[in-house]
């Protein structure tokens, strides 16, 4: 029966016409337990983050999976929103080899996007965790772009010199992530 009335109580009645009802509760449900399940896989057997979060040492225990999980959490929306920005700075840059810095660099993915789509760019990437510029590094040996781009452990909060009043180092700068830790 598609129906069920009180006097024809009948718990298999009853389960055929909610079945459709769990259905939409279990779609409706589903980020939330992907999101957990996620969360399991990747974040289960951290510590949680110290008080200094935002300075690299959070990032050295998630290095290896840091892009899978931004691609996961993102849904895949982070290679758009890195590519809208570097084509702000392509449209913005006058020089023929801009000097470009890339602040929180993590695994260098905004540095060889701009390298991609500025080709005589040079792009010194600036990140508080040694790990996460580990895997950077390997990307950019992978693609043979040691030369025009360089990547530097530090935190930018206390980089003074990279903008100088009197000298310009560079002509350009960006922030993709970071700037969630700097807040």
């Amino acid at each position: 029966p598609l129906c069920v009335t009180s006097n024809q109580f009948n718990p298999v009645s009853l389960h055929i016409v909610t079945m459709p009802s769990i259905r939409v509760l279990l779609l409706a449900l589903l980020p939330i337990l992907l999101a957990v399940g996620v969360h399991q896989l990747f974040f289960a057997a951290l510590e949680a983050p110290p008080p200094d979060h935002g300075t690299g040492s959070m990032f050295d225990l998630i290095a290896m999976r840091y892009d899978i999980i931004n691609r996961i959490l993102s849904l895949g929306m982070d290679i758009g929103w890195r590519l809208q920005m570097v084509q702000k700075i392509q449209e913005s840059v006058s020089s023929s080899s801009p000097r470009i810095l890339d602040v929180a660099t993590g695994t260098a993915d905004v540095a060889l996007l701009l390298s991609d789509k500025i080709p005589g760019a040079t792009i010194v990437g600036v990140d508080p965790s040694a790990n996460m510029l580990n895997v950077g590094r390997q990307k950019i040996s992978k693609r043979y772009l040691s030369e025009s781009i360089q990547l530097v452990k530090m935190d930018a909060a206390t980089g003074n010199f990279l903008f100088n009043e009197d000298d310009q180092l560079f002509d350009a700068a960006t922030m993709a992530f970071g700037i969630r830790n700097v807040v």
